[in-house]
């Protein structure tokens, strides 16, 4: 046994030592806050949940709106824990943050790590630094305006698939969603109720197949796969309160990544079977669907194998980016493309202001010059649809060292004084409250809620000096390379739709966001089970 005269001397020098260490902490986190601007913000009800009484997911955003008129542009946030974070909102201050993305701020791990989990390693999205910069430039001409020139045959011909017949190789795609719902749509006044989700997963993954890797699922016919029932499966992860509390974990307590976290057994086996699906699609590149006018987006990656030490991309690096095209093309395009359709069924005004205009296009075969130039309220109709549904409604950046943080509009600090310019510390969490930037009253006036694509309209046509103001796709070096793609593809399937149905709400129900399942948040009605969200569809000419 240790005897009492060395035990105390010990116990004395560990003390000293604790002691030492708690002093260097309290005179670090003093020093940080004398660095740091002190901003006013909603008060802490629950040292454990911050603004809230219980751990609850919900749409914050109206709240986030309320508190930006508030507090200004960027205030102070209690978080769990009795931490604090930094939620930004000034337009100028985010353009700052995004411009100095990976530089002087980054992602946090859990990001990191859970893209990894579903999607592989060297994905681009959880790539940092040169390697990320390399693999852009690498897919970047998969993505340009060239290529998607090309594409959008294929996105009208899927988008006409749930409408009739067109030529040969539309045929293959969206001709099927218009067909099949001419089936299902009876000639009378009533039309017929369509649970419209579902048709837009189908239309975009049928898309996402022969764009991307030039192989049709024939979800639009009807037809099962294994691609759609893994991908089905992102709208319905279902995580229980354990595994988003320790997501919530990991965000605040540093080394917790390295815990056994039962949150990622959805994504692992997620990635078990988009992996799966991936390397058959890239092994069978040459027995698919092929076309000489449409060039997918698989045969540009697959030439990055023969391509220069610069260029290069492995088997595996290739899969990975195939994986996250998988889950980009098909969950937020779909969530996006039902979004728009309810936003026109509560508009009936905004939806036959929509119609008219894509009757000055003779037929139903939508060329690239009609998207660029000629079709200036179905422009604003998409800009609108993701400024109020962005797939992404927060956004977390932590900063790597000490920062100043301009800001468009002056705000009162604590003290009562007024700034242009905030001071934040190295390891200072920044919320990005996407959503709520995109509806702040303070860039897009008090209308700012409403859905008015009029609002990207001027006498010369479509606006796009205020696209910068909307954050749905980030900004900065990460700004998401399929912004272009995306945006395309909306235009042409809703066109086509639009056309050919009428669509209303089926009933006086009320439609909400829905954060406890999918990768993304979805759209659902209240009351119904899922994400369902049934509408009103009715042809055209059956229109009264």
């Amino acid at each position: 046994m240790l005897s009492l005269p060395f035990f105390l001397p010990a116990c004395k020098t560990i003390a000293s030592i604790l002691a030492v260490w708690v002093t260097l902490k309290i005179w670090g986190h003093v020093q940080a806050r004398r660095r740091t601007t002190h901003l006013r913000g909603p008060p802490r009800r629950s040292i454990l949940y911050g603004t809230n009484d219980k751990f609850e997911l919900k749409d914050r955003s109206p709240q986030m709106v309320e508190w930006i008129s508030k507090y200004g542009g960027v205030f102070s946030l209690p978080v769990v824990a009795g931490m604090r974070w930094t939620v930004l909102c000034d337009p100028v201050g985010l353009e700052h943050v995004y411009a100095s993305d990976e530089e002087d701020y980054d992602a946090p791990q859990i990001a990191k790590i859970s893209l990894e989990l579903m999607l592989g390693k060297g994905n681009l999205l959880s790539l940092r630094g040169e390697e990320h910069k390399r693999k852009r430039r690498v897919l970047a001409p998969a993505f340009n305006n060239t290529a998607i020139r090309r594409l959008v045959p294929v996105f009208s011909a899927c988008a006409l698939k749930v409408t009739t017949s067109l030529s040969p190789i539309l045929v293959l795609i969206v001709v099927q969603a218009k067909t099949a719902w001419n089936d299902i749509v009876d000639d009378g006044v009533d039309g017929a109720i369509i649970e419209v989700q579902q048709w837009m997963s189908r239309i975009s993954l049928d898309i996402i197949g022969l764009a991307g890797f030039g192989h049709d699922f024939g979800t639009l016919e009807g037809k099962e796969s294994e691609v759609a029932d893994a991908l089905q499966s992102t709208a319905s992860l279902n995580m229980s309160k354990l595994q988003l509390a320790f997501i919530a974990l990991m965000l605040f307590l540093p080394y917790s990544d390295k815990l056994p976290n039962p949150a990622f057994t959805p994504l692992a086996k997620l990635n078990q079977s988009l992996d799966h699906i991936a390397t058959l699609l890239l092994d069978n590149a040459q027995g698919g669907y092929s076309s000489p006018e449409v060039k997918s987006l698989l045969e540009v990656l697959a030439t990055l194998e023969e391509a220069g030490a610069k260029s290069r991309m492995h088997k595996e690096e290739i899969i990975s980016q195939m994986k996250l095209m998988l889950i980009a093309g098909y969950e937020t395009t779909s969530a996006a493309l039902t979004w728009a359709l309810i936003e026109l069924a509560q508009n009936e005004v905004v939806q036959n202001k929509l119609r008219q205009e894509i009757f000055q296009i003779a037929t139903d075969e939508i060329t690239w010059e009609d998207l660029a130039s000629r079709l200036p309220y179905l422009d604003g109709v998409v800009s609108e649809t993701l400024r109020l549904h962005p797939s992404l409604p927060d956004g977390i950046r932590v900063a790597k060292k000490d920062d100043i943080i301009p800001l468009r509009k002056p705000v009162t600090t604590a003290s009562g004084k007024l700034t242009d310019r905030i001071a934040i510390t190295k390891g200072t969490t920044v919320f990005i409250p996407i959503k709520a930037v995109n509806q702040s009253r303070d860039v897009w006036g008090p209308d700012a809620r409403q859905f008015k694509p009029e609002r990207w309209i001027t006498d010369h046509g479509s606006d796009d000096s205020r696209h910068r103001r909307i954050f749905t796709f980030i900004d900065g070096p990460k700004t998401c390379l399929g912004k272009g793609l995306a945006v395309a593809e909306m235009k042409v399937v809703l066109s086509v739709l639009v056309r050919h149905f009428a669509f209303e709400m089926s009933d006086e129900r009320e439609v909400e966001m829905n954060f406890t399942n999918g990768i993304t948040p979805r759209p659902r009605v209240m009351g119904e089970e899922g994400c369902c969200v049934p509408l009103r569809v009715r042809k055209i000419g059956t229109v009264e």
